[in-house]
């Protein structure tokens, strides 16, 4: 039987109220909601605010993927900040995780 996973990251504590976003957690909670209501995903794995660290993120697309067949449904949400930077004629998209 086919898999729906989602692997939800919001940040909205950045640990300066210059960079803090309001409402990041919050549309993580409404994502994941229309996932499990709408689309029927029930297996979630939630990192927010300072468990979204590189190494939980990396950990976390681990288990998304784990075992992966063509007929599963696989969900990445991220909400916080980006970062752009010059990689030779390109630009690079990064996501600012809380570390």
């Amino acid at each position: 039987m086919a898999s729906k996973r989602a692997l939800l990251v919001a940040i909205n504590d950045y640990g300066s109220q210059q960079n803090n976003l309001p409402s990041c957690l919050e549309d993580a909670t409404r994502f994941r909601s229309l996932l499990s209501e709408r689309y029927g995903f029930t297996d979630f794995h939630e990192l927010y605010d300072g468990e979204a660290t590189v190494a939980n993120v990396e950990a976390g697309l681990g288990w998304l993927f784990e075992s992966v067949t063509e007929d599963d449904r696989l969900v990445f949400y991220y909400s916080g900040h980006g970062f752009q930077q010059p990689k030779g004629e390109n630009l690079e998209e990064c996501l600012v995780l809380g570390d």
